[in-house]
């Protein structure tokens, strides 16, 4: 919705209040300020939409994540309890220990942004815990949108990573998303409103400020038209993310094993194996990815944390077990079984995954991989640095329990350790096999693994190649 005749602040309020409103919230609100212009801007128009009636039920919640210098923090903390007090907004601030997100970004191999996130939903389900009706209203604007689907592009997510922002999903709202950060900041500055400036918006350790700084002005100098495209691109995906999922679930329906019945989250998930095989690849992704999350938690396994190159190599017929992350497939008895695991995926094996289905040259984080296929009579004459694998093959994080067996000189060496002085990343193949011998080797080529090693960025000559 856009203002013909430029923004006023009722024209900005009415709107909010309208979003969320339309987003179906009857209940507490529980606006997620941090101090910053955009979450700044939807407090200042929901208390003046609550003001006229519009809204009822106002509350703020403010994180403080415990990442930047105490007196910052600090600052936006005193910020936040200021204007709600000005507001007359009750006012709730949920404190993490300083250095708690660093080390829990360390142990689950993600980064500092995404751990920050895990805390921030859990405040926020902690402010509705009792509150059946109660919605969290974060301050996401047009350009937040833009810049996740230009970076869920860029990392080759799928038609639902690339599916426009929603206004609303679940119990999150969203009542900025039809204004930019501009028109934030210029309603602010109609209301002589002052903002907190988060320091950490300049710091090009993120990647998210590596695409806002570089990347985006980049693209609007040389192509103006980018933002427009890629929210056409967005509105298709959400489309075909929704056919897709409704046809998964409809043709690959998921039935809980004997003994889970009743139970909300089951432990385990079967269909029948050649009814998951028969629908199209894609729709067997999705069952995947919805089968993973419909698992009786620990913890709600998001889509993102699910590992890509597991579901599409079992998807494709490629294995007959894989790790999905939280969660294992397998074929067993004529049909495909998800469970969830037994225990904790170690931290070496969170970083990544990469699925190899054609020979040629793989690059990693620091690792070069060449791929080339096996000529006749070379396995004698393979070199240290060499080993056989069959493809599909699936390279990961290697941790101390894997075992490889290795050839040097045409003779068999010893049983060592992935993750020694060899390497740091795992090489599977179809069957998840990680170990053989050499005899084995003509009849059942695809039982050997790869180990690669973690390289600096111009150390060339520490390549290794797969012979495929």
């Amino acid at each position: 919705m856009r203002n013909p005749s430029g923004l006023s602040p009722d024209f900005f309020e009415n709107s909010v209040a309208q979003a969320a409103i339309a987003s179906g919230a009857r209940g507490l609100l529980i606006a997620s300020v941090s101090g910053g212009a955009d979450s700044t801007a939807m407090l200042v128009a929901l208390a003046a939409a609550r003001d006229r009636g519009l809204v009822s039920g106002l509350r703020c919640l403010h994180v403080e994540h415990g990442i930047r210098a105490e007196d910052e923090s600090r600052g936006d903390r005193d910020f936040v309890r200021g204007l709600c007090a000005s507001l007359r907004v009750p006012c709730a601030v949920a404190t993490v220990k300083p250095g708690k997100i660093a080390r829990a970004a360390r142990k689950l191999g993600i980064g500092i942004e995404a751990a920050a996130r895990l805390y921030r939903r859990r405040a926020w389900s902690r402010a509705m815990r009792g509150r059946r009706r109660a919605r969290i209203l974060v301050a996401h604007t047009r350009d937040d949108a833009v810049e996740t689907a230009l970076l869920r592009l860029l990392r080759g997510a799928g038609p639902a990573g690339l599916a426009a922002m929603p206004v609303s999903r679940g119990r999150i709202l969203r009542p900025l998303l039809a204004f930019g950060r501009a028109e934030a900041r210029e309603y602010l500055s109609r209301k002589k409103i002052a903002w907190r400036e988060d320091s950490t918006n300049a710091d090009p350790r993120y990647m998210r400020n590596r695409a806002r700084l570089r990347l985006v002005p980049f693209l609007d100098g040389e192509f103006p038209f980018w933002r427009g495209a890629l929210s056409s691109m967005a509105a298709t995906q959400s489309l075909a993310a929704r056919f897709i999922s409704e046809e998964a679930a409809r043709r690959i329906p998921w039935r809980p094993l004997p003994g889970a019945r009743g139970e909300k989250f089951p432990e385990m998930l079967r269909v029948d194996e050649a009814l998951f095989f028969s629908a199209p690849e894609i729709l067997r992704e999705e069952a995947l990815f919805q089968g993973a999350n419909a698992l009786k938690p620990p913890k709600s396994m998001r889509r993102s944390e699910i590992r890509r190159a597991g579901v599409r190599l079992f998807a494709k017929g490629g294995a007959r077990a894989a790790d999905l992350g939280g969660a294992e497939a397998r074929r067993e008895g004529g049909e495909v079984i998800l469970s969830r695991r037994k225990t904790a995926r170690p931290a070496s094996e969170r970083g990544f995954a990469l699925l190899i289905i054609t020979p040629g040259s793989y690059t990693l984080d620091d690792m070069v991989l060449e791929a080339r296929a096996l000529a006749q009579g070379e396995i004698a004459g393979l070199g240290a640095g060499e080993f056989v694998a069959a493809l599909p093959a699936v390279i990961r994080p290697s941790h101390k329990e894997d075992k490889i067996g290795r050839e040097t000189g045409g003779r068999a060496g010893r049983e060592i350790c992935a993750g020694d002085a060899l390497g740091t990343a795992a090489l599977f193949d179809a069957e998840g096999r990680i170990a053989a011998r050499r005899e084995e080797l003509p009849e059942r080529p695809a039982s050997w693994a790869i180990i690669g090693t973690r390289m600096t960025k111009n150390a060339d000559s520490a390549s290794r190649s797969a012979l495929l």
